[in-house]
């Protein structure tokens, strides 16, 4: 350990083994000593008391520890400290309420847009099936030759296979969800008692009964209404249990 030999020699540390240097600043010496390992403490030796908001750290050297010199405002360091954590803080929140009304927007009852459907299908009313659509919804069905456009040629549709079976009914065996689609595996049942439209115009109905699997693909928007439909079934077996073809 050294000794002090007057205002240019280093304090001496008296607890801890470190090694000091001597910093100038704007004409200005100043010392640093320490009392401990985990102080550091600043002197002045030119004579000028040095600004207490701010502070000048050393490189210190000792047996635990490294600091790299730093010259910092302190107050305006412990003020972006509090600036930062509140801004983690609400930016946390944002993020936490974003996810919130993600997870909320993305729970569409599926189940209760499935059952409704084949409520409402089971109702025979036209004008209520073709509400249950988008107002540009797509309808690919079995048996036309273009995907039916919009939510008033969907009900007319409807209209027509509800003149030619009258007791027209759905069920639904097998219901799957998988994101934003419900799957069904579907029987229909009806008797063929009205006239059926054609391109050729109206065929005359034989009377006879009709059971016809299919399958029924629906996309559902967040609204819980249908945007596009997908029906697929054989049409060759439909027209022949209708009498149309041997």
């Amino acid at each position: 350990m050294g000794t002090k030999k007057g205002g240019d020699s280093l304090q001496p540390a008296k607890e801890n083994r470190h090694i000091y240097t001597r910093k100038t600043i704007d004409s200005k010496e100043y010392e640093l000593t320490s009392n401990s390992s985990s102080a550091i403490s600043q002197r002045v030796t030119a004579g000028d008391r040095m600004n207490p908001t701010k502070r000048e750290e050393f490189l210190l050297i000792s047996e635990w520890q490294i600091s790299i010199p730093i010259s910092i405002n302190y107050k305006r360091r412990h003020f972006m400290k509090r600036k930062i954590s509140f801004f983690l803080l609400v930016s946390f929140i944002l993020v936490l309420s974003f996810a919130q009304g993600t997870e909320e927007k993305a729970k569409v009852d599926l189940k209760k847009v499935a059952d409704n459907f084949l409520k409402t299908a089971n109702s025979r009313d036209a004008a209520a099936i073709a509400k249950l659509y988008t107002e540009d919804a797509i309808y690919i069905v079995s048996g036309e030759p273009e995907p039916i456009r919009g939510r008033k040629a969907i009900e007319e549709n409807q209209v027509a296979l509800f003149r030619a079976l009258p007791d027209f009914k759905v069920e639904f065996p097998l219901i799957l969800f998988s994101g934003d689609y419900i799957i069904c595996e579907g029987v229909s049942r009806g008797t063929f008692t009205g006239p059926l439209a054609s391109p050729e115009g109206d065929i005359p109905p034989t009377g006879r009964s009709v059971v016809l699997k299919f399958v029924f693909i629906a996309k559902v928007t967040q609204e819980g209404l249908i945007e596009e439909d997908r029906t697929y079934f054989d049409t060759a077996d439909f027209m022949r249990q209708l009498g149309l073809l041997k």
